[in-house]
């Protein structure tokens, strides 16, 4: 226990205080202020104070706070509610996710993209995001070129950037301190005042995503101590909670991680505790050139609460991303042409009968719904084989949200045609 000035002067009256005419440099030396086992007056306190004559001043301790344990019986009386997403089957809701990638790669541009696709309603590499805010903020890059990114991004998506005023939140903070997490003398991740008011932020906001570029800005502690990792990682997951959104940090792969293909930098907590993780890299052939310089690959290398997805080959493409078609495959094609156009025929036969679908999972999802319609079974196409069909159509513009109902509602179907 630490002995203050304040209490060392408690124990005594005024006209007996031992500190008079005493230095502060005394002072300390008869009172220290050290952690740990204290001595005062000769006798040590052990968390106890003593009074002059050794006895013990009666001091109680604050009865700690009983845990508070799950209710099973509450669990037993209904269903688990389902899983939220903030992209389904990769990035959860209210848990932190990595993207990793070297620089110049264009994982920044990728991470936009996302939040873009959140933003609008659209697509994002064969995935439907769910609809909702953008928060991004970016130690990188100055806020011109984060300007241009998201105008060709827009662009990309036959929007504006208009129509992505009030949903785009973004913090450009090149050559600022950009830290949230620092270690005290004791080692242990503190958040910093940046922190609080982005959680902060986050709270009023309300936003699907909050995207953190990158991990070596807003860290100052050691990448490579697994316990200050994984506090790090914590401190962001309680924004993630409190938001109930996404976070998914930037982060760059050290020499070994690019070697090996792991995409990791420092301790093999960044891997671990986080719920989802990505690796972006260049296609490179066995011997390491480089034969296209627009390709790219993402590899979803970890996904904690559903399947590890395929790897996804990407081109660069004005200033976005963009699929590119699995090389060899005339035949494949073709197939997937039969499956689009059967879903775009079921499509436009529900909106006629007013019978509404929608892109998300639920009792309208249109792949499950359509899946169980005679032509699809006379064809033998799947629910997977649908929802990739989706995809590719969300991403060709060839389908599109409408809202629905009351505005207050803010309810989507899906209907053919490109967005106006």
């Amino acid at each position: 226990m630490t002995i203050t000035k304040e209490e060392a002067r408690d124990c005594f009256p005024e006209d007996e205080d031992p500190r008079a005419g005493i230095h502060d440099g005394d002072l300390r030396e008869d009172f220290p202020d050290a952690e740990g086992e204290e001595e005062f007056n000769g006798h040590a306190t052990n968390g106890t104070r003593t009074n002059g004559s050794g006895g013990a001043y009666n001091e109680a301790k604050p009865k700690p706070e009983p845990l508070t344990f799950c209710d099973i019986g509450q669990w037993a009386q209904h269903e688990p509610p389902p899983r939220e997403w903030s992209v389904l089957d990769r990035f959860p809701l209210r848990n932190v996710s990595l993207i990793s990638g070297e620089g110049s790669v264009g994982k920044s541009i990728l991470l936009t993209q996302l939040g873009a696709a959140h933003c609008l309603g659209r697509d994002w590499l064969e995935t439907l995001p769910e609809p909702g805010d953008f928060l991004y903020l970016n130690a990188e890059d100055e806020a011109d070129e984060i300007h241009r990114r998201c105008a060709a991004i827009a662009s990309h998506y036959n929007a504006s950037l208009a129509d992505l005023q009030g949903h785009l939140h973004i913090l450009a903070l090149a050559g600022q301190d950009a830290v949230l997490g620092y270690p005290d003398r004791n080692g242990l991740i503190k958040p910093t005042p940046l922190f609080d008011r982005l959680k902060q932020a986050a709270c009023n906001i309300k936003p699907k995503l909050i995207g953190l570029d990158t991990s070596a800005d807003i860290f100052s502690g050691n990448e490579i101590d697994r316990t200050q990792v994984r506090q790090f990682i914590g401190l962001l997951r309680s924004m993630a909670i409190a938001a109930n959104a996404a976070v998914i940090v930037a982060t760059h792969p050290s020499l070994t991680g690019i070697t090996t293909g792991s995409g990791l930098s420092g301790s093999t907590a960044w891997h671990n505790s986080v719920r989802a993780r990505a690796y972006m890299r260049a296609v490179k052939t066995d011997d390491g050139t480089e034969p296209d310089k627009d390709l790219r690959q993402i590899e979803f290398m970890k996904s904690n609460y559903g399947r590890v997805a395929d790897a996804v080959t990407l081109r660069w493409k004005a200033g976005a991303f963009i699929l590119e078609p699995k090389a060899g495959s005339l035949e494949k094609l073709a197939a997937d042409a039969k499956v689009e156009d059967l879903f775009l025929k079921l499509l436009d036969r529900f909106n006629g009968q007013g019978r509404n679908v929608s892109e998300k999972t639920g009792t309208a999802y249109a792949p499950a719904i359509f899946a169980g319609e005679s032509e699809a079974k006379a064809a033998k196409v799947s629910k997977a084989a649908l929802t990739d069909a989706m995809g590719r159509l969300f991403t060709a513009n060839r389908i599109h949200l409408e809202p629905y109902g009351f505005p207050s509602r803010g309810t989507f179907k899906l209907v053919s045609g490109p967005k106006p």
